[in-house]
């Protein structure tokens, strides 16, 4: 997740000068649209993080005393939660990479740009 985090934050500020921008703060549906993706993005990207958190604790904790109690609440946790990761990190770093692909870390003059890729593109793959 760390290599995405350049890409979150490029978006994180894209959406920020969109709801700041004189002519698309009008625009009601683009700022619900930016407004709901920011928080998405934001939310995966904390789910993410912190189930990775717990996974790399748990991984340590195990081989302190392992058994096959501890083996079996790992492999439980493991179970309840690599289908909600593996959809994240599949769709997220798409997303991302097509932000990238599309627009340059530099911010001035794309707004208006970067408004319409949003809902055609990026809200699409989230």
């Amino acid at each position: 997740m760390d290599y995405l985090q350049p890409a979150i934050a490029d978006v994180d500020q894209a959406i920020d000068e969109i709801l700041k921008h004189n002519q698309l703060k009008h625009d009601h549906q683009i700022i619900g649209i930016c407004t709901r993706l920011q928080k998405k993005v934001r939310n995966l990207n904390r789910v993410v993080a912190e189930r990775l958190r717990i996974f790399s604790q748990c991984t340590e904790e195990i081989w302190e005393n392992i058994n096959e109690s501890s083996f079996q609440e790992f492999k439980q946790l493991v179970e309840d939660n690599y289908a909600a990761i593996g959809a994240i990190l599949c769709t997220l770093p798409v997303a991302m990479d097509s932000w990238l692909e599309k627009f340059t870390n530099d911010l001035s003059g794309e707004s208006v740009k970067r408004a319409e890729f949003i809902p055609s593109d990026i809200r699409q793959g989230l």
